[in-house]
């Protein structure tokens, strides 16, 4: 969730204090979790005129260009504690909740975009389909870019396993040490992105 200050104004998005950039080339940057709003049902407040202006540039009587960092919402191995990675899973019901009221709060603060960017992952796609179409844009496949490089990181040959019954079999301090340089996943595996064919125009050796 965006951090609020005493005014309510999102923290996030109080970048105006920038120095040495000239007003137009300052860019607001938003940080949004879908999943930090789990559960919530209290809808966004609607921003007043001097809230808005807290967050422009001085001299501005436009917002500047925004970029928006957007988590994608839960997925079903995200509910159910399993290393994902590069797996292709879809949101949960939950997850879709959750990206339908980021784009709600995204639509309360006006935003529309230009550009949207997202990993080759379904989870990622989704969330950005159902947050355009809270907005008043709409959903617009024209204006995505999908990448592979945008992908979740790769958790090796932890890909597919339950992270409590990893924890509970190895001890705390060997999945803690896994977590951060997980153990090689072999070629061989069904999880190898090398036998995807959504990657199989990748040369091997960009693969993780």
């Amino acid at each position: 969730l965006l951090n609020r200050d005493d005014d309510g104004v999102p923290a996030a998005v109080q970048m105006r204090e920038r120095r040495g950039l000239p007003p137009a080339a300052r860019v607001i940057v938003v940080l949004v979790l879908c999943a930090r709003w789990a559960g919530s049902t209290r809808s966004a407040p609607r921003p007043t005129r001097q809230q808005m202006h807290r967050i422009m540039p001085f001299g501005c009587e436009e917002p500047p260009p925004s970029v928006v960092f957007l988590r994608h919402g839960e997925s079903v191995w995200n509910k159910a504690g399993i290393f994902t990675g590069w797996v292709d899973v879809p949101l949960s019901e939950e997850g879709e909740e959750q990206a339908q009221m980021a784009g709600s709060y995204l639509a309360t603060w006006g935003f529309e975009f230009d550009h949207v960017y997202t990993s080759c992952l379904q989870r990622t796609t989704r969330t950005a389909e159902l947050v355009l179409n809270e907005l008043e844009q709409g959903w617009d496949p024209s204006i995505v870019t999908r990448s592979w490089r945008l992908n979740e990181r790769m958790y090796g040959a932890l890909t597919g396993l339950n992270k409590r019954d990893v924890a509970n079999e190895y001890g705390s301090d060997q999945f803690q040490q896994w977590v951060t340089d997980p153990p090689p996943l072999q070629r061989t595996s069904r999880f190898y992105p090398g036998n995807d064919p959504m990657y199989a125009h990748l040369p091997q050796d960009v693969l993780p």
